[in-house]
């Protein structure tokens, strides 16, 4: 596991960018980091502007699986939008549905402040053989993100 602290400022998703990119080299998943670089740095820029609250990335891996957590601080919860085709804002979490093979939210305590959004990539997809759970991958829908059960 690798991680990674950040605070409520401009430069926390480039910063993001640039860990994820170098934690993916130096596993070998040099075909992971563009998709995970977007990713995060949605996630990131999200904290940051609704959260108002620094907080931590964390990337873990299992084979060709990675997964990589985005936690803050803040309230609230994100919600997929279905912004207007001239909107500037609004499409983060449909990037996460559309180009991770798995992702969620998580509450981080029962008081409703804090989160983590995290996502998984894989370097065989979403159905690759022997992938647990291959096939039962739920995504975020109009309603907001799928709850991780954990």
């Amino acid at each position: 596991m690798a991680k990674s602290d950040f605070t409520a400022d401009v430069s926390a998703p480039a910063d993001a960018r640039r860990f994820v990119r170098s934690q993916l080299r130096i596993w070998g998943m040099d075909g992971l980091v563009d998709t995970a670089e977007l990713l995060v740095s949605e996630c990131v820029t999200n904290s940051v502007r609704h959260a108002e609250a620094g907080g931590q990335v964390r990337l873990s891996r299992d084979g060709t699986i990675v997964r990589i957590e985005v936690s803050d601080r803040g309230g609230g919860r994100p919600i997929v939008r279905n912004p207007d085709p001239h909107e500037l804002n609004g499409r983060g979490l449909a990037l996460l549905g559309a180009l991770a093979d798995r992702w969620g939210v998580v509450d981080a305590n029962a008081a409703g402040r804090g989160k983590t959004v995290w996502f998984e990539l894989g370097e065989d997809g979403p159905d690759s053989p022997g992938r647990v759970g291959a096939g039962e991958v739920r995504r975020g829908g109009p309603a907001g993100p799928p709850d991780d059960v954990v």
